[in-house]
């Protein structure tokens, strides 16, 4: 599931899946190259990276709406 939403003064992409889950860390080491990917996007746009719990893995990047 993926969805682009307004939320007050910011953007957020929401990404969220049914399969097993982040690994045990929590996506907050090095990860895969998915989640590495996805810090980057985060990091380029000036936002942050919100891990989402369970069922299965899903996480949001969180930006502003205005530069």
């Amino acid at each position: 599931e993926v969805a682009f939403r307004r939320a007050g003064a910011e953007w957020v992409l929401s990404v969220r899946d049914e399969g097993e889950g982040l690994p045990d860390d929590d996506g907050r080491g090095d990860g895969g190259l998915g989640m590495r990917l996805v810090r980057s996007l985060s990091h380029q746009v000036g936002g942050e990276l919100v891990l989402v719990p369970g069922p299965g893995a899903g996480f949001e990047i969180r930006f502003p709406a205005e530069p």
